[in-house]
């Protein structure tokens, strides 16, 4: 199984994406599956986070990272937040569409309904994957900070864009919608379905991540039937809703039921 080294991405990480030749941009990483990108473009690696701070993001964005993203990304380190309300983007809005006829703000990873006067100055919130970055940082190469780094990735430091799953583990994604889940007891299921796993040896929590409408709770199983069948229970348990749904990528996309 193949994942995007860049879903391991923790809050506060500064991460380069590669762009064209040995020139870098930069994102940081917030809470809610989200990121800001930086206005500077290096060329060659910047390796010392201190160097980036002067530069604060000025584009945020719900990031997403599928295995088939082969943009090369490295971690440069970590840039910590203050304080826990700091280290969520700034708002952004979603225009009306054909679903929903009016606004929409996100912000701490809630989803308002919003007038329009309240959208104004704000960005418009959208999901980035890897290679859309690399894409929207050229073209606003003009607009960024030209520094000159020091460093070509070595190869002893390099955090590739792909890491590979070599011990047999399946990874499940359990996906809850945020019309029937609270996000706030993610963590309360976190705790239930690793403790579970984790009693019998069947597995573990390794992650997840909240986004506008979906939450995620990653887990990885070392037998799929049987996984499926005690994650189900604990999610049945926990009286999670019926719409939820657990995404299984190997070896083939199946999404299951609960």
């Amino acid at each position: 199984m193949k994942r995007h080294i860049l879903n391991s991405a923790t809050t506060g990480d500064v991460w380069a994406i590669s762009l064209e030749g040995e020139d870098y941009g930069y994102v940081r990483i917030y809470q809610g599956a989200c990121l800001g990108v930086l206005p500077v473009v290096s060329g060659r690696l910047m390796a010392d986070v201190d160097q980036l701070r002067a530069h604060p993001p000025r584009w945020f964005f719900g990031f997403a990272a599928p295995p088939t993203d082969n943009t090369e990304v490295f971690r440069v380190g970590t840039w910590s937040f203050p304080d826990f309300d700091s280290s969520w983007a700034p708002p952004r809005y979603m225009p009306p569409d054909i679903y929903k006829s009016y606004y929409r703000i996100a912000e701490k990873g809630t989803l308002r309904r919003a007038e329009e006067r309240e959208a104004l100055g704000l960005q418009k919130a959208q999901t980035a994957t890897p290679a859309w970055l690399q894409q929207f940082i050229l073209d606003r190469r003009k607009e960024c900070t030209l520094l000159q780094g020091p460093h070509s990735p070595p190869s002893s430091a390099i955090s590739k864009e792909i890491e590979c799953n070599n011990e047999g583990q399946i990874l499940l994604e359990i996906v809850f919608r945020a019309a029937d889940f609270a996000f706030e007891n993610r963590d309360m299921v976190e705790d239930s379905l690793a403790a579970a796993l984790g009693e019998v040896g069947l597995g573990e929590v390794t992650g997840g991540g909240v986004g506008l409408e979906t939450c995620a709770i990653d887990v990885e199983v070392s037998n799929v039937t049987q996984g499926l069948d005690l994650i189900r229970k604990t999610l049945k348990r926990l009286s999670c809703p019926a719409t939820t749904e657990i995404h299984q990528y190997q070896p083939e996309r199946i999404v299951h039921l609960l």
